[in-house]
């Protein structure tokens, strides 16, 4: 579902700029994707396996000045606000 900010209500505006952290402008916009619970199991492992996969497939095509620990880093940034910013 995707929603102009101009769109919102004052209330609904007021708890996403709380959400984010920060004023919204007009021509923002908001999705909302439910999420279900985390994989358990077999489909845990899988979900991991496609990530790590997704990683090397990124990493084989990093610049030949980007050394591993600086693409580390990187996959760590990237983690750690994905985590942070739901």
């Amino acid at each position: 579902m995707y929603r102009l900010v101009k769109d919102m209500s004052p209330e609904e505006r007021l708890v996403l700029e709380h959400l984010v952290g920060r004023r919204l402008r007009d021509d923002e916009m908001e999705h909302v994707n439910p999420l279900k619970e985390a994989p358990t199991g077999e489909e845990r492992e899988r979900s991991y396996g496609d990530l790590l996969a997704l990683c090397d497939k990124i990493a084989a095509r990093r610049p030949s000045n980007v050394s591993d620990e600086e693409l580390d880093r990187l996959f760590d940034e990237a983690r750690d606000h994905a985590r942070h910013s739901s």
